[in-house]
């Protein structure tokens, strides 16, 4: 997924589940700044339940573009906690897949 972020140029604000936010952030960094990862004493504590309530109730990803202007959603899609928000995504039109 880093390789193709970088060779296409997919950077920007990212927002990303906890466990892989460091790993991304080492892959694309500058280019692409994440939302959180796994350094919970560096953020405000509703960022991390932000990212929980995200998986758990997909339209609120849509809150979180607003509020902190996402450009792009990366996660492991084929967890099961996943499987809502990727249905969520896959239907809106603000999104696109790629």
């Amino acid at each position: 997924a880093m390789d193709f972020m970088k060779k296409e140029g997919i950077g920007g604000n990212v927002f990303n589940s906890f466990d892989y936010g460091g790993y991304i952030a080492s892959r694309l960094y500058p280019d692409a700044r994440i939302f959180i990862d796994g350094r919970l004493d560096r953020y405000p504590g509703e960022l991390f339940g932000t990212d929980l309530e995200v998986f758990r109730t997909p339209a609120a990803i849509e809150r979180v573009y607003g509020a902190y202007g996402r450009d792009a959603v990366l996660f492991k899609w084929n967890e099961r906690q996943a499987a809502k928000l990727t249905s969520h995504l896959v239907g809106s039109r603000s999104w696109v897949l790629v």
